[in-house]
């Protein structure tokens, strides 16, 4: 039966606007790829039927987060948002665009992004990315529930620490443990609704705290050397960093990252890269935006019900995404060679055999 791509096209503007709304309460339901795929899809179909117009189309609305009046502020440099990578050719495009130039990979961490500036080694306030161009303060939550996240540098002038603020997943797991009345649903959601929660000491009580991994530094001084490196002098945790002299380099460093994505205490939705240059980053403006490569079973965070499933999607021979956000009963066939999870245990157990058509979880509870 064939969909109707009127219909469809409908269908997929709701939902791109109920997501929206959801984000903007703080109470995410999709993580950034699974969205994407549902702009995506609406754009390949309208671009497939010219026919098919929609009323009110949000692709062509201009749309962030709402801010709250008097607490905004104006990024130093725009936050800008990460080209995707869908393709091989799309990666090896990008790495093209700097012949010459090496690269870094790091885990695209699932969290909340956030902009922690300095002023001669103090403090001065903390913002989320907003719309790029405006972000709100939440200086206060983030001395309470953001651990990691240093009260002084030892640089004088003015610093700006960016990152990741995410829930560990062993934070969430023992949450929930302690509160099984009211358990988070995952981690990704749960960072988000910390920061919109009404009593921070509350959370930070409750063990509801949060973890910051930082991945760029803009500092008066602008060295030339590894930014994670820079960043660990100065008192912060980066994510894992990946050196790659050349495209082929990049793509064993994201199938490094897949390899190791069991491992994390940290929900991850790919991979990014950018150049490894910092002088070179700066120089290079907006044509060195980071670009994030994410794969099957990647992109769909913890539940905090039991539910296996796995990815049919395929992998793309750079490691970069095809999208793939369906997903189906992991009883429905044995599992895949290599994308197999269960979104409470991450990949399957090792206990389970390669000839299994279910995993430990499903089967303990039927």
């Amino acid at each position: 039966m064939t969909t109707d791509p009127s219909w469809r096209a409908e269908e997929l503007a709701a939902q791109i606007d109920r997501h929206r709304g959801l984000y903007a309460r703080g109470v995410p339901e999709l993580v950034d790829a699974d969205y994407d795929a549902l702009e995506d899809e609406l754009r390949a179909l309208l671009a497939a039927h010219p026919d098919v117009a929609l009323a009110d189309n949000p692709l062509e609305r201009p749309w962030a987060p709402p801010l709250v009046a008097g607490q905004t502020i104006r990024h130093r440099r725009p936050m800008l948002s990460l080209e995707k990578a869908t393709t091989a050719e799309q990666l090896e495009a990008f790495c093209a665009r700097f012949p010459g130039q090496a690269f870094t990979v790091t885990p695209k961490l699932d969290g909340i992004s956030l902009a922690v500036a300095y002023a001669d080694g103090v403090l001065e306030y903390v913002a989320t990315r907003g719309d790029g161009r405006d972000g709100e303060r939440v200086t206060g939550q983030a001395r309470l529930v953001v651990l990691g996240l240093p009260a002084e540098v030892d640089v004088a002038g003015r610093v700006e620490v960016r990152g990741e603020a995410v829930m560990l997943q062993s934070v969430w797991a023992a949450y929930n443990e302690a509160h099984p009345d009211r358990p988070l649903t995952n981690p990704r959601n749960a960072a988000a609704g910390t920061f919109v929660h009404k009593s921070p000491q509350a959370c930070l009580a409750e063990g509801r705290t949060l973890r910051f991994f930082a991945f760029d530094l803009d500092e008066p001084q602008l060295g030339d050397g590894d930014v994670s490196a820079r960043l660990a002098q100065l008192g912060f945790e980066a994510p894992d960093a990946f050196a790659a002299a050349d495209a082929p380099a990049v793509v064993a460093a994201i199938e490094e990252i897949a390899a190791r994505r069991g491992a994390y205490d940290f929900g991850i939705d790919g991979a990014v890269v950018r150049l490894a240059s910092r002088r070179a980053f700066a120089a290079a403006g907006r044509r060195a935006r980071r670009r994030a490569a994410r794969w099957p079973g990647s992109t769909r965070p913890r539940s905090a019900r039991p539910s296996c499933e796995r990815s049919r999607g395929r992998w793309a021979r750079s490691a970069a995404s095809c999208r793939a956000p369906r997903s189906t009963r992991c009883s429905s066939a044995a599992p895949p060679s290599r994308t197999p999870r269960c979104t409470t245990r991450g990949w399957w157990p090792s206990a389970t055999s390669a000839s299994a058509t279910r995993c430990a979880s499903c089967a303990a509870a039927t």
